[in-house]
């Protein structure tokens, strides 16, 4: 345990420190890394001697950064059933690293191994983030979490501590008691969760909850959610984007500029298979540089962001910028025109509606979308309607939309919320049908 406080100290240090660097020394630490991470991997890793092989590179053909695309890209299909022993490095065994299955909000789970210095060094990580929007160690902490909260080393001191939110209570008065109990200084909680709470709470309960900042994860964060939380609660949201491979990948700043944590991971965005141009849409492409125990290079998340802008922020970090996440690849809303809806355009055309609770948009075909709706009871005979007509004039096209009211939602294995599930897979398939909608309208014209 005070191996564990002595290595997340002295992450911190470091951490802060990398945050300050110039860019220029930025890309030259990500280099440093890159390499050695490289190297690493086809010493000790079978996959990767295997994959690298393949395709004909070696340690000695990665200098530079610019070098990176000359690796293949690693799928998650490539992993997804490999034994622990080809994934993980030589040294390493499930025994002696932090094991973590994906949320499994997609239905297919993976399994990740983190070496421990790796696990100290995400606390790290996370811990800047938090102090940077005002987090102290020594302020009282409402986490929504699923599984119970693992202890860190410093709540022995009395530091750190958190008091959880536990999703598995599936209910929204309940949350808003254990909320009102916490009377936290700080929250860090998906959205939905708040978004619930807000609904039932009574202006003179939501006065009593008065948090300094609320750190929001896990889930999209649109600008509606994000401003319904902010008036509810009278502070303001910070955002982040962490995954169970890597974890840190990018935070938002006081400024709300997204930073991808550079001494982390590197981040590639691809359209098309090529470098994407600023401020275009791109295939999230990353490379851990923190974590032996199970190398990724060049592992395809399955998300899709933005390139950042080029100039320093005014918030003092060095550290590049990358757009707001569009959402998983296979969570756009693919009507039959071709047309692609994210869930930045669909969730803000009726989220804020009153009465609405939860909502997971499934679509089942191109022109089939079911809508999974938790409304609350006085809104029950109004409120489906309304949202089925808002989406009819926001797709503009035919598609059947089937309601179901439940409050039973699939959250995955941590509790997470994925708001909109497609079973449309984007591929040529789906611009065969695109080709033959717009022939068809072409006949009725």
């Amino acid at each position: 345990m005070l191996l564990h406080a002595a290595r997340q100290a002295t992450g911190i240090v470091r951490a802060w420190s990398h945050e300050r660097l110039s860019p220029e020394q930025i890309r030259s630490y990500q280099t440093q890394r890159l390499r050695w991470m490289v190297q690493h991997a086809w010493d000790n890793s079978p996959f990767y001697r295997r994959k690298l092989s393949d395709v004909g590179v070696t340690p000695a053909d990665i200098q530079s950064l610019d070098d990176l695309s000359k690796l293949p890209i690693t799928t998650k299909e490539e992993i997804r059933h490999l034994p622990s022993a080809e994934l993980l490095a030589r040294g390493y065994t499930p025994q002696n690293t932090v094991f973590e299955p994906t949320s499994g909000s997609s239905g297919k789970v993976l399994h990740i191994y983190h070496s421990r210095g790796a696990y100290d060094m995400y606390f790290a990580y996370a811990f800047r983030h938090l102090w940077q929007l005002g987090y102290r160690p020594w302020y009282r902490v409402a986490y929504t979490a699923f599984d119970p909260l693992p202890s860190l080393p410093w709540e022995r001191i009395g530091l750190g501590q958190r008091q959880q939110i536990d999703l598995k209570l599936k209910d929204a008065r309940a949350f808003l008691q254990r909320l009102l109990e916490i009377n936290p200084q700080f929250i860090t909680a998906y959205p939905s969760i708040l978004l619930m709470i807000i609904q039932v709470a009574t202006e003179a309960e939501l006065r009593r909850i008065r948090p300094r900042a609320i750190h929001l994860h896990s889930e999209l964060l649109t600008d509606g959610i994000r401003d319904t939380i902010r008036m509810a609660f009278d502070c303001d949201c910070f955002d982040d984007y962490s995954t169970f491979e890597f974890h840190h990948v990018a935070y938002e700043c006081p400024a709300h500029r997204y930073h991808i944590a550079a001494d982390n991971v590197l981040v590639e965005f691809l359209r098309d298979g090529k470098p994407a141009a600023p401020g275009e849409d791109g295939d999230l492409i990353i490379t851990g540089l923190t974590n032996p125990a199970m190398p990724l290079l060049r592992y395809a998340i399955g998300d899709v962001g933005r390139v950042g802008q080029v100039e320093r922020c005014a918030c003092g970090s060095g550290f590049p910028t990358m757009g707001l996440i569009q959402g998983r690849v296979d969570d756009f809303i693919i009507l039959p025109s071709g047309r692609r809806f994210s869930p930045r355009i669909v969730n803000p055309a009726f989220e804020s509606m009153p009465g609405l609770l939860e909502h997971v948009l499934v679509q089942e075909e191109l022109d089939h979308i079911k809508l999974y709706l938790n409304v609350l009871p006085e809104h029950v005979e109004t409120l489906p309607g309304t949202i089925v007509a808002t989406l009819r004039d926001l797709f503009a096209e035919p598609v059947k939309l089937d309601v179901v009211l439940t409050q039973d939602f699939e959250r995955g294995r941590t509790g997470k919320l994925r708001c909109i599930v497609s079973k449309v897979k984007q591929s040529s398939v789906v611009d065969n049908a695109a080709r033959a909608y717009q022939l068809s309208s072409a006949e009725v014209i």
